[in-house]
């Protein structure tokens, strides 16, 4: 019996798996946000902005890019971390606008360690289940269940 309540307790883990990732993730992220004036000169549609703040993981897949222009469709195109240096795309040539972003910072990396020990944790509970899972066959072996 124990041990069906061990597996049962492992799949309850397993399907809630997937909150405790986006959990993890939310920790470790915070909001930023910041205005820059951006010009573009002729046949230009794309400028360089140099955050404030890193990106965190380095994905532009957190950044919003708004502009006053209403001829624009900012996207952030690239990055480059060592300059943090964000491309942004979709603007209209020969134009001044503003550009508001917003976008995730590393909340932990004035922390020394805290962020490792945030992107292991995932890893802990794999191995955590992986436990529960084995024990669980351990004690149906040993009581012949």
């Amino acid at each position: 019996m124990k041990s069906v309540l061990l597996v049962i307790g492992a799949c309850i883990i397993i399907l809630l798996f997937s909150p405790i990732l986006d959990a993890v993730n939310l920790f470790r992220m915070d909001d930023y946000a910041a205005t820059y004036d951006v010009t573009t000169a002729a046949n230009v549609t794309t400028a360089p902005v140099t955050l404030t703040e890193a990106l965190f993981d380095d994905a532009t897949a957190y950044v919003t890019v708004t502009s006053n222009l209403t001829a624009d469709t900012a996207l952030p195109a690239s990055y480059v971390s060592s300059t943090k240096a964000l491309t942004v795309s979709g603007l209209e040539a020969s134009s001044t606008r503003r550009l508001s972003l917003s976008y995730k910072i590393d909340r932990l990396a004035n922390y020394t360690g805290a962020g490792l020990g945030a992107k292991v944790l995932p890893l802990m509970l794999v191995l955590g289940v992986i436990g529960i899972v084995v024990a669980a066959a351990i004690n149906a072996n040993r009581r012949g269940d």
